[in-house]
């Protein structure tokens, strides 16, 4: 419609809407990044400026050595987005500029004039990969999520090999049986056949979809204990979690907690349990025998951030006001007991914030308790039990699925950095409740500890709180 308009029009558009876009992806993504990476407005702009390139009226650059430049220009950003692009980046946004630019700058450089750089891209390899290029993008992250239900305990490169020979395999498939006859016009049905295979299919797999859902899967096939196992695998726990009330999730600013409903009652002394999900998971198992004690706990935790002040993570952009409103609010309260836990990211940053978060605390006379690593196995602990029934294993304990050296590494760094300090205690949780570096992962007989690889059940939040209590309580 804009061409019919004014031609020359359509390169001013393009322009107004890539900043559109990009101005909106670096807004969004400060406050739900999962949105401004999944969503098509938010990445529109990645796509526009490969549409400016394509536009008629392009000029290129005709001379071999500007063209050399432009595109080994494109080539080290491109590099550099390999290099300095983390996960800790802010993405997509500004940042993702970067390899975008890049991919643009080597198009327009290579395109229509050759050159030294241009040749490496016109190698029967490269073309190769470029030929099969969108059926591999297809293809290659289904292949990765099963590789990764089916072989949970493989090695990671090994695994990640087998995925990408896999990928190029299927990829190539899809190009030559797929892509090539509808490109090539060897499909003999009509546009209205292919519309309702199409549909068809669709609502097909739709309606599948939604039975298996429905179903769980497909129960039939298992015994009344596998089922009771696996059931695990969709369990709730917002209520134990009091999620979105006393448990932020990402989308939440800190502001969002009700502090009427999660700060202990005044008419008991005050404990406070502050943290990440691996504090909110205790609060359910913590919360009456602590009131047997004469204790009323409160909670103030947010999804995946640790209780130090001031430390910033780009995935979780509303983190930092949770704990800005969380502190003051606990030096308010002065409580008898204060637990703070997490899945603590060790780093010199977190610790010299963690130090720096104490020494608060102590100035108003509070004395937190420390609790180290969470207990986590390689893969979900339903599955783990699940593959050993199944397999005829009946052992309850956690046996080579643990992943220790990352609960023995941070514990081992908060023990150093606060072991011997009097105005903090720390408490290993591996200690307390595996003493014989055994961890419990099924009670009852069909009752998972876990119901993911790290998570506590209700009934696993319960026996969790009984061994700790005795050390948190402790003088």
């Amino acid at each position: 419609m804009i061409v019919k308009i004014s031609s020359r029009a359509l390169p001013a558009v393009i322009g107004l809407l890539l900043a559109l876009s990009l101005i909106a992806a670096e807004a969004v993504v400060r406050i739900d990044p999962a949105a401004a990476f999944y969503l098509l407005p938010f990445r529109a702009y990645e796509l526009l400026i490969g549409s400016l390139i394509a536009l008629p009226g392009t000029k290129f650059p005709t001379s071999t050595r500007v063209a050399t430049i432009v595109t080994g220009a494109g080539f080290a950003l491109i590099l550099a987005s390999l290099l300095f692009l983390t996960k800790e980046t802010r993405f997509p946004g500004f940042s993702a500029l970067v390899p975008t630019i890049g991919a643009g700058l080597v198009l327009w450089g290579s395109d229509k004039t050759p050159n030294p750089l241009a040749a490496l891209l016109g190698q029967a390899l490269m073309r190769f990969v470029g030929r099969i290029s969108y059926s591999l993008y297809l293809v290659h992250w289904p292949l990765i999520l099963f590789a990764n239900r089916l072989f949970p305990y493989a090695d990671p490169v090994l695994r990640g090999m087998m995925v990408f020979a896999l990928s190029i395999l299927v990829a190539t498939a899809f190009y030559e049986l797929v892509e090539q006859p509808f490109r090539r016009g060897r499909i003999a049905w009509t546009r209205a056949q292919i519309f309702r295979l199409s549909g068809s299919g669709l609502v097909g797999l739709a309606a599948l979809s939604a039975f298996i859902i429905h179903q769980k899967g497909f129960p039939g096939r298992l015994n009344s204990s596998l089922k009771d196992i696996i059931a695990f695998q969709s369990y709730d726990h917002r209520p134990h979690f009091r999620s979105r009330v006393c448990f932020l999730d990402p989308d939440q600013h800190g502001s969002a907690i009700d502090l009427a409903v999660c700060l202990p009652k005044t008419s008991q002394r005050k404990a406070i349990l502050w943290g990440d999900s691996a504090a909110a998971h205790l609060y359910s198992g913590l919360r009456e025998p602590l009131q047997e004690r004469g204790y009323s706990l409160g909670q103030l935790t947010s999804s995946a951030y640790a209780p130090v002040e001031g430390l910033d993570i780009q995935q979780r952009p509303n983190c930092r006001g949770f704990n800005d409103l969380a502190l003051p609010q606990i030096l308010e309260e002065k409580p008898d007991l204060l637990i703070m836990a997490a899945s603590w990211p060790i780093s010199d940053d977190l610790l010299g914030k963690l130090d720096a978060t104490i020494a608060k605390l102590n100035g108003a006379g509070i004395r937190p308790i420390i609790l180290g690593a969470p207990i986590l196995y390689r893969a979900s602990v339903p599955a783990i039990l699940t593959e050993r029934l199944k397999a005829g294993n009946q052992d309850p304990f956690s046996g080579p699925d643990l992943v220790e050296s990352y609960i023995s590494g941070t514990d081992t760094s908060l023990r150093e950095r606060l072991g011997s300090r009097t105005g903090v205690r720390f408490v290993s949780i591996f200690e307390a409740v595996c003493p014989s570096r055994q961890c419990p992962m099924i009670m009852n007989g069909n009752t998972p500890v876990h119901f993911d690889s790290v998570h506590l059940t209700a009934a696993g939040s319960a026996f969790f709180a009984e061994a700790l209590l005795p050390v948190i309580t402790a003088d």
